[in-house]
């Protein structure tokens, strides 16, 4: 039952997430998605064999079944496998708490939760389903909460329980959804035409069109079989510099990224680019070209046959490395290596259990890690471990304990990088000469701050919002710190080292109100900015744009995803 109150948490904030969701000189429309196969743009020309608009079955195609997809499905999906499981399940909860024989009004106390009647069986899940999707939809087969009860060998999906029921608004009301037409495209493909309302300057106006594509059962009830959505156009941005635009990282669009589990940063090998993640339970990787961003091998990461998240259980798993042309999952109990070709090689076990994220030599012989004791150094092929560094406060109350958090290799294996936190803070910083034994400590500089690091050293920012601080740089190879001037305040957006270049995302208001995100490199060797490399501006209409800063290949190109509503996308900066 220890992973109740963390799905019951998880399923709200799904839902909370879809309320608020969200150049090039080849810069395609960022509007167009993936579609589901075979089916038209709902907003371009396209053939309709009849048009839905009576009262009566668009109220029964609206409640429950579009009601809570324009809820939870806001961004749409082009194929049943791009859904999470827990998406997919507090999608059919809420479906099933429109049935009033499972609704429930409490008290809702441990006794409540800890029953079964009161959870989602899976029998139930199947049937929903069956009703909300035309089939059956759910992948569980490494989902770790699917409990069995001893008593009756019912199976249930702990964390998707009972609650009240809810007042669903007329599909007409427009709070904030309104639907408004259901076409009829082919003998047995539907759209549902659904509208998001918003109130700007006073008007309500259309901010957001979403479209569902339905099929419908034999006794005319509908199932969804994907969607696609858009923003009006004052939610799209306008972007300048060169960028080599791809759609999809793992089949996940930049749009539906937060679906998306990658394990660590993507990684260059060579000419390609290496994503790990985890797509609905199942470990994958993808390898694409660096130059054009096409994808060159999607492949699932089996190990004897089976998912490495199957193969895996009773392990967390940490992360994914590249190192000694292997890909390396490091998990808590072993390391997981795959060839080349994400073909699986062989398990290492660990000496110890190690229960947070660590780094592994590039040899694949060493293993630096946090535990209770504070940082160690693992040994894979004498099987040991000895104490590096202990935790600088390990006594006392959690509030005043401070503690490494984060160790990893830096400066060709010779040193290890490691950072303290407090119980709210970063403390501290230490840099240990494995040849020398020896340790230099940075305290932290500022209450809040941002850090970026690379195998040549790192750089310490202010995470003040409302002031400009300068620079802190550490050098691995002589352990020097020095200060430099930076007169940005990056503490809302990215930033990452590489070398003596400081890549960061800009945030700043034009005079028109207009708000403007722009991918720049300060170079601490020279102080000064390079012209941005790329550039978003949108109207000031109160969302806030997501810029994320991937990953800086080798070549100093920036890998790039970044989503502002109406326009976004994955994409490579110019060399």
């Amino acid at each position: 039952m220890k992973h109740r109150s963390i799905l019951r948490a998880l399923a709200l904030v799904l839902v909370m997430a879809a309320l608020l969701g969200g150049c090039s000189k080849e810069q395609p429309d960022p509007s167009d998605p993936i579609l589901p196969d075979g089916l038209p743009l709902p907003w371009e020309e396209h053939e309709v064999l009849a048009t839905i608009t009576d009262s009566a079955t668009l109220a029964e195609a609206w409640d429950p079944l579009l009601f809570n997809a324009s809820y939870s499905f806001q961004d749409g999906f082009a194929d049943y496998d791009e859904l999470t499981t827990i998406e997919v399940l507090t999608f059919l909860r809420y479906c099933a708490l429109h049935e009033g024989d499972w609704v429930s009004d409490g008290p809702f106390d441990d006794a409540f939760y800890e029953n079964m009647e009161n959870q989602l069986s899976k029998e139930r899940a199947l049937a929903l389903a069956g009703r909300y999707f035309g089939r059956d939809v759910i992948n569980d087969e490494n989902y770790p909460d699917l409990y069995t009860d001893a008593a009756t060998g019912m199976e249930y999906y702990l964390g998707f329980q009972k609650g009240p029921d809810y007042d669903t608004p007329a599909y007409d009301a427009g709070e904030p959804f309104r639907l408004t037409k259901i076409e009829q495209v082919t003998e047995r493909d539907y759209i549902a035409f659904v509208e998001r309302i918003e109130s700007r300057d006073g008007e309500t106006v259309v901010v957001r069109n979403q479209y569902y594509y339905l099929g419908r059962h034999d006794d005319g009830t509908f199932y969804l079989t994907g969607g696609v959505s858009r923003w009006d156009e004052y939610y799209d941005a306008e972007l300048s510099g060169e960028l080599t635009h791809f759609d999809t990282v793992l089949g996940r669009s930049a749009q539906r990224y937060y679906s998306l589990e990658l394990l660590g940063e993507p990684m260059a090998v060579g000419e390609r680019l290496l994503f790990v993640g985890l797509q609905n339970n199942n470990y994958a990787a993808e390898y694409k070209s660096s130059a054009t961003g096409e994808s060159l091998l999607t492949r699932e990461l089996t190990v004897d046959g089976q998912n490495l998240a199957f193969a895996s259980l009773g392990e967390t798993i940490h992360g994914a490395l590249y190192r000694n042309d292997c890909l390396v999952i490091t998990s808590s109990r072993a390391l997981y290596l795959f060839d080349g070709d994400l073909e699986f090689i062989n398990r290492v076990p660990l000496p110890v259990v190690i229960g947070e994220a660590y780094d592994v030599s590039d040899d694949l012989t060493q293993v630096v890690a946090c535990n209770d004791s504070g940082v160690s150094l693992i040994n894979l092929a004498e099987n040991s471990s000895e104490l590096l560094l202990a935790h600088p406060n390990a006594d006392g109350d959690e509030e005043q304990q401070v503690r490494y958090v984060t160790a990893g290799f830096v400066q060709g294996d010779s040193k290890i990088f490691a950072m303290a936190n407090g119980y709210e803070w970063t403390d501290s910083f230490a840099l240990y000469d494995l040849a020398q034994r020896s340790v230099i400590t940075y305290p932290a500089p500022y209450s809040r701050l941002l850090y970026s690091s690379d195998d040549g050293g790192a750089v310490i920012l202010s995470a003040d919002e409302d002031s400009i601080a300068p620079a802190l740089l550490i050098d691995f190879a002589t352990g020097d710190l020095r200060q430099a001037d930076f007169d940005h305040n990056v503490s809302l957006m990215p930033s990452r080292l590489a070398g003596d270049d400081l890549y960061f995302v800009e945030q700043s208001e034009r005079e028109d109100g207009k708000q403007v995100y722009a991918l720049k490199i300060h170079s601490f060797e020279t102080a000064e900015d390079s012209p941005a490399l790329f550039t978003a501006v949108t109207e000031p209409h109160g969302y806030i744009g997501e810029f994320d800063l991937l990953a800086i290949l080798p070549d100093g190109r920036a890998l790039i995803r970044y989503y502002f509503l109406g326009t976004f996308g994955y994409g490579i900066t110019a060399g």
